[in-house]
């Protein structure tokens, strides 16, 4: 176990526009005659900077840095952002096709399959939660065969590891809440593997929905009157990218939560166990950048990621009057203190 000390995460601020356009489109004068070339362009299509967090947008122009391609210099990104409104993913995704930017980058599978359906020509990588194979972007992983490739997450595999981590932490709580976005393409298949967890466990789960954030306030105010104490919070760009306000939620009604992402635990959940996402958009950032210089997507590997990270949070564990195990405490990865 390792001591780490809560990682901040800088906000960016954003001018409220359906297309923020990065340095729009640079031209690079040609040495011997001065004509100009027009640079590549990679679409970022998210519903927030990097699906919220700064850190990912970071991780993916390191990927690119890594890969031959610095922002600005030779190649531009078009960030497509939906501010948190998932219907708004398809006409970007239109947009972006009618730009005709060389790649298109899907911050998430809501994003993959807007991006899909506006484009069969375009090249497509995304980093997601969903299996791509069942949502028809791919006709395996091994072999796409289209125009798209990225990195999944397959999240609802690992579903019974954080709700087993979550009833440890917090084992005198019998039932727990569970907060989804119905929207999301993975939404069915975690409803169905974390009520066999739950009853596996002997759990009870309640489940509350958020399409918005604006369905947050509802959400927690059901939790409350149901007295929940422990809370998981199912993977979706919607949800992980309202960190602060699901937090102060959460904290509010005394409720421990676990999610995927360590960037969440850093900022007050109770826990997280999940994948390396700057590192996936990293990787994606490299793949991107092999398809720049001529690979093709039918010929990448949808990949699945190989590095798994349990963060605890010992400074909300207090805050709410819990003693972790130390048990549990020698397992984690992470400990914020």
């Amino acid at each position: 176990m390792r001591g780490v000390q809560a990682r901040t995460y800088e906000r960016t601020a954003l001018t409220r526009r359906r297309l923020l356009v990065a340095s729009a489109v640079l031209a690079a004068a040609a040495p011997s005659a001065g004509a100009q070339q027009r640079l590549p362009v990679v679409g970022y299509l998210g519903l927030r900077l990097a699906d919220g967090n700064v850190a990912l947008a970071s991780a993916f122009r390191r990927g690119l840095a890594d890969a031959g391609f610095e922002e600005n210099r030779n190649v531009a990104i078009a960030y497509a952002l939906a501010e948190g409104q998932a219907e708004r993913l398809k006409p970007l995704a239109g947009e972006l096709v009618s730009r005709q930017v060389s790649v298109i980058f899907a911050a998430s599978s809501s994003a993959a399959i807007a991006a899909k359906a506006a484009t069969n020509a375009i090249p497509i990588v995304y980093v997601g939660a969903s299996d791509p194979v069942k949502l028809g972007l791919a006709q395996s992983l091994g072999r796409p065969g289209g125009n798209l490739t990225g990195f999944t997450m397959y999240s609802h595999t690992f579903s019974a590891k954080r709700l087993e981590l979550l009833h440890e932490l917090v084992p005198q709580a019998a039932t727990v809440g569970v907060l989804v976005n119905p929207a999301n393409p993975s939404a069915e298949q975690e409803r169905h593997d974390l009520s066999d967890a739950a009853a596996t466990l002997g759990l009870q789960t309640i489940f509350v929905e958020a399409r918005a954030e604006a369905d947050l306030e509802a959400a927690f105010a059901r939790l409350v009157d149901a007295k929940v104490r422990a809370l998981y919070v199912v993977d979706d760009p919607l949800l992980t990218t309202t960190v602060s306000s699901t937090m102060q939620r959460a904290l509010k009604g005394s409720i421990a939560m676990i999610s995927t992402f360590d960037y969440i635990a850093a900022a007050g959940a109770l826990a997280s166990y999940g994948t390396d996402f700057p590192q996936l958009h990293h990787d994606a950032a490299v793949y991107v950048g092999r398809i720049l210089k001529g690979a093709k997507p039918a010929d990448l590997p949808i990949m699945l990621p190989t590095r798994f990270t349990f963060t605890i949070n010992l400074k909300t564990a207090r805050a709410l009057g819990l003693t972790v195990p130390p048990a549990v405490l020698a397992r984690a990865d992470e400990v914020i203190e």
